[in-house]
């Protein structure tokens, strides 16, 4: 496996993870231009593929809070998926089965 990262415009670090064939695989983290946070999750054979977590984008000065939170199979939502209010509330739950996503 090779390591790769990449960076934004300004420097700051866009995203890192490793490369299989030529393809994403295993963890993989992705940053804002401000440098916080905006996803991270695992890849498999190019696929997003197992536990996902991305976050709101911060403003400057103001904690940083969890966007939703779930499972990919083969790049596709399945399972459970929770989603957060900006200020890190709980908003609502979906389910999804690789085609349809339900508002629970």
């Amino acid at each position: 496996m090779q390591f790769q990262k990449s960076y934004h415009p300004n420097g700051v670090k866009k995203e890192e993870g490793y490369l299989l064939n030529g393809k994403k695989e295993g963890l993989w983290r992705f940053w804002y231009e401000n440098e916080g946070k905006k996803q991270e999750g695992y890849y498999r054979e190019g696929y997003r593929n197992g536990l996902w977590q991305m976050w709101y984008q911060r403003q400057t000065g103001e904690n940083q809070h969890m966007c939703c939170e779930g499972n990919f199979e083969k790049g596709k939502r399945v399972g459970r998926w929770t989603f957060f209010h900006q200020d890190g509330r709980y908003f609502y739950i979906i389910e999804c089965d690789r085609v349809f996503c339900l508002c629970g």
